[in-house]
């Protein structure tokens, strides 16, 4: 898929350069609605977190009725796509996990993003939870999917 390998390194540079982590599954993360905070996604982002889990065999799950994150597994403790999440599950900062960084120490890899989603014809991030409705509204099945500037999925 077009834009993995610069997703890859990306995710990577960010990794090396930002201030090490510690995650302690609290998971209030992916508790969007409790938050009030839901990570954005790019073009290149989403797909290579389909890649991600079409490569696990998993299946896109349904949208949750609590309001967290549908790729929180039912063990309530595990991403399903943990290998594939996006920029922003890798950047929650909660206090559990070392706190905050800076605008400013995000700044380049968001700046990366957003120059690759310009690269591939589309118009920037939207919501996560918005690109999955829009899928499971779509209907169509993954391999037919592609998407278009408008961040629409359409038919091939």
């Amino acid at each position: 898929m077009q834009g993995h390998d610069d997703i890859q390194k990306i995710y990577a540079d960010a990794e090396a350069s930002l201030p090490a982590r510690n995650c302690t599954r609290t998971t209030r993360c992916c508790r969007f609605a409790e938050t009030g905070r839901e990570p954005y996604v790019t073009r290149a982002e989403t797909d290579y977190l389909f890649a991600v889990l079409r490569a696990s065999g998993r299946r896109m799950p349904p949208p949750r009725d609590d309001g967290a994150c549908p790729f929180l597994d039912r063990d309530e403790k595990t991403c399903t796509i943990y290998e594939g999440r996006p920029f922003g599950c890798r950047t929650h900062f909660c206090r559990e996990a070392g706190g905050s960084v800076t605008a400013q120490e995000l700044k380049p890899s968001l700046d990366r993003l957003a120059a690759l989603d310009e690269k591939l014809g589309a118009d920037g991030p939207r919501p996560l939870t918005r690109v999955l409705n829009d899928i499971v509204k779509a209907g169509t099945p993954r391999a037919k999917r592609r998407w278009i500037p408008s961040h629409k999925f359409v038919r091939d």
